[in-house]
């Protein structure tokens, strides 16, 4: 099966034209495909030979026989394969990354690294189980089991994992994951059609969820944690009718959204009321504007690349200290009463 198709007819400039944007042109018997996306594909007797990024970098694939032997940028080597054809051995050496993958056989791969070695063994089981062992240089060891028909992890070393239903392509709104050890351990994650509960070793549970959108992404609504029998709200967001997040709490900081008609944010209030108000240039943001409580505006003076602390001067020249998360949530650290 092709991954694309072109035309029979060709351009004037000898270009067959194909769908999706894609172009190719033939000479002699070398053949460049160009996609939509600008990359380029260079093709000699029907092998890859080059790759075209659009920023002009290209890759090129040097070969030994009908083998890729080693794969280049410019002068610097990226990845060279070399195999022995009676012990069917492969070695693949990325030379930047001083590394080794060597495939002694069908089921046994070994990485070597600066950091030592490490073996991965796949073995083929005769109930239904596919097994990788792998020993790192450190002397860990880890074994991995899973289904061969559902494609379902059965153990990790020494955990052991039960899921339902069995078939993982059809979990569909609903699956159940437990898995326990031999020191009596025991997680689960239970899925549903807008929630997700997972019960951690001590037996609390993490309860997340969703506003569920049924042509999108669906949104967290709400995480409560159940402990010793409380429930605890550890976050809750509320949103319009647009899907648009509008006010979201989490612990004892809150903050609240306005939107212009392009769902654009124009308005963030958090903590304390300390309200940020922005202007868009299309899809740029234009400017931002600060303000206290009382709507006196803030400028801002100087921030810090190593923390997220502010410092604030308002137009009265006083001073306000604060500090942003992620959620753009201003918590006021201190200020100086007398000018504001």
């Amino acid at each position: 099966m092709s991954l694309f198709q072109i035309n029979s007819n060709k351009d004037s400039k000898g270009v067959f034209k194909g769908a999706d944007g894609w172009a190719a042109l033939l000479k002699g018997h070398q053949l460049t495909i160009e996609s939509e996306s600008d990359w380029k594909f260079v093709y000699s007797n029907g092998r890859l030979i080059s790759m075209i990024s659009p920023q002009n970098k290209t890759v090129d694939l040097i070969y030994s026989g009908k083998q890729v032997s080693e794969v280049r940028q410019a002068s610097l080597t990226l990845l060279q394969v070399r195999s022995e054809k009676n012990s069917g051995v492969i070695n693949f050496i990325f030379p930047k990354e001083k590394v080794t993958v060597t495939r002694l056989k069908s089921n046994l791969v070994i990485v070597e690294e600066k950091n030592g070695v490490t073996k991965l063994e796949f073995s083929e089981n005769n109930n239904d189980q596919n097994t990788l062992s792998i020993s790192s240089a450190d002397g860990n060891e880890r074994h991995f089991s899973w289904n061969k028909k559902t494609g379902c992890i059965t153990s990790d070393s020494n955990w052991n994992y039960s899921i339902k239903p069995l078939n993982a392509k059809s979990f569909g709104d609903s699956a159940h994951i437990d898995r326990s050890n031999s020191l009596g351990m025991n997680e689960s994650w239970h899925f549903s059609r807008g929630q997700e509960i997972y019960k951690d070793t001590n037996g609390v549970e993490h309860i997340s969820t969703y506003l569920v959108n049924p042509t999108g992404p669906s949104k967290l609504r709400k995480v409560e944690t159940i402990k010793d029998g409380d429930r605890i709200t550890d976050y809750r967001a509320s949103f319009n009718e647009k899907g648009q997040l509008i006010r979201a709490s989490e612990k004892s900081n809150e903050s609240s959204f306005k939107y212009n008609d392009k769902g654009q944010i124009i308005e963030i209030r958090g903590k304390n009321g300390i309200t940020i108000k922005r202007e868009y240039n299309g899809a740029v943001i234009k400017s931002e504007r600060y303000f206290l409580p009382n709507g006196a505006e803030i400028s801002l003076l100087f921030t810090s690349p190593n923390t997220v602390s502010l410092v604030l001067l308002t137009r009265s020249s006083g001073f306000l200290c604060v500090e942003v998360d992620t959620d753009d949530v201003f918590n006021v650290l201190g200020y100086d009463p007398r000018t504001m």
